[in-house]
Formats: structure tokens, sequence, C-alpha cells
């Protein structure tokens, strides 16, 4: 639907009710479309940092890194995991 900025002017209400209802308001200026009025459609919120510990935890690592830690003499032992570096006093 294509409306003037006078035509809106004069019934905004009942435009926006169209508009409310789902169907897309063009707002011509000078017979040139101008502007769009849509509905806002509300978004679910999310966290801005998921919890991933599950996926993680489903993972498996890939063989270019166990081998790459392999190599520099990582091993996988009871009790420790993941592995630190050691400190030295």
């Amino acid at each position: 639907m294509q409306v003037s900025v006078a035509d809106i002017k004069a019934r905004f209400t009942a435009i926006a009710r169209l508009a409310d209802a789902g169907q897309e308001v063009i707002i011509t200026n000078r017979g040139r479309p101008a502007y769009r009025l849509l509905p806002i459609i509300p978004v679910p919120l999310r966290s801005a940092f998921p919890d991933t510990t599950s996926l993680a935890m489903q993972s498996k690592p890939s063989q270019t890194l166990v081998n790459g830690l392999w190599r520099i003499g990582v091993r996988k032992m009871s009790g420790f995991n993941p592995p630190c570096p050691t400190q030295s006093m």
C-alpha cells in the first residue's frame, strides 16, 4: 500500500493499524517512495555468551591438534586434564 505524507498525517492511526496487521505501507513524498512503515517484530533475547560447555564436552579434538600436542610432549595423565605449563621458582 502506498500513501502520501499528507495522507499519513490525516489518517495515521488507521494506516498504523494496517502496518500492525502485517501490511507493508510505503509513504511517498511528492509521488516518490520515501519511507516504509512496518511493525517491529520482537526477537527473543539470547545471551551474548552462550554456554558451550556441553558442546565442548561432546566434541572430539582434531587429530592435528592431538598430534601437535603429542609432538611437544603433552601426554594425557590420570587426574590431570587439561595440561598446564609447569612453573619453576
